[in-house]
């Protein structure tokens, strides 16, 4: 479930800090940052606290492609944030309209 119930904050927050405040609040993590499966540490504060996750992007990929992937994406993130139950890693590639499982 996404929530919007609270504005947006640029504060950048460590995965375990953030899986606390996910979890507890039905959030779900939309992130470039790719390297979350590969940090033994993240992937367990998303499993303990059950947060989903969409990473987006691939090397390289610019502001506008990150947006671009993410609007032309967005049905299939809500639906499949609505069908899955947390925790979950999904990865969206760059071009491509698939999303992935990632092992958590």
């Amino acid at each position: 479930m996404l929530s919007t119930s609270r504005k947006f904050s640029p504060k950048v927050l460590p995965i375990p800090k953030f899986s606390n405040f996910a979890g507890d609040n039905d959030y779900l993590l939309i992130t470039k940052d790719n390297r979350i499966r590969y940090k033994p540490n993240e992937k367990a504060a998303l499993r303990k606290h059950k947060v989903g996750v969409f990473l987006l992007g691939g090397k390289n990929v610019s502001f506008l492609e990150t947006y671009q992937q993410l609007i032309r994406n967005w049905d299939k993130i809500l639906e499949c944030a609505a069908s899955t139950e947390g925790p979950f890693i999904k990865r969206i590639r760059p071009k491509g309209r698939a999303i992935n499982e990632v092992s958590i």
